[in-house]
């Protein structure tokens, strides 16, 4: 949406016809995946050329570049960051192994690949940490006995909580 918004007031100062539309038309093309804000100002700045507003048409093709294009780049990770608390690498690396394993929905499957993953991990890491605050210290032989510790930990969990809401 922001790239619209940029998009557009790069329109109006530049006098485009219906710059309005223009901003709103790249407002819809950002969103799809493959296509980019390029799809519009590109036409745009090529229409500018052959109206002979060279520099109006330079201006434009930088500001597309440098501003709108880009912008995104910045952006998104600040705020998948603020939805998904994860750190920007992360959700760098996993959209990038998410499109390499699954195409163009690992732009959205990537991360929530990742962030199942962590949840996972920090649920078995939680579950390793109260076997081990309830008095058996000694480490696990196998898969199996693990699986035993935390389920019963996880039964006297339940146990315990169930005696505290009857009392």
């Amino acid at each position: 949406m922001i790239q619209g918004l940029l998009g557009g007031i790069a329109f109006w100062l530049l006098g485009v016809p219906s710059p309005i539309l223009w901003a709103v038309l790249m407002t819809f093309v950002c969103m799809i995946p493959v296509a980019g804000s390029f799809m519009v100002w590109v036409p745009l700045s090529i229409y500018l050329i052959l109206n002979g507003h060279w520099t109006k048409a330079i201006f434009l093709l930088a500001w597309g570049a440098l501003v709108v294009s880009t912008i995104d780049n910045f952006l998104r990770p600040k705020l998948i960051k603020n939805q998904t608390r994860l750190h920007e690498l992360f959700i760098f690396f996993s959209v990038l192994g998410g499109m390499s394993v699954f195409g163009l929905l690992g732009i959205v499957l990537g991360p929530v690949v990742l962030a199942i993953t962590l949840g996972l991990l920090d649920t078995l890491r939680h579950e390793q940490s109260e076997v081990l605050d309830n008095g058996s210290n000694d480490y696990c032989d196998s898969q199996s006995d693990f699986v035993q510790k935390v389920s019963h930990s996880h039964w006297r969990g339940n146990e315990i909580e169930a005696r505290r809401a009857g009392s």
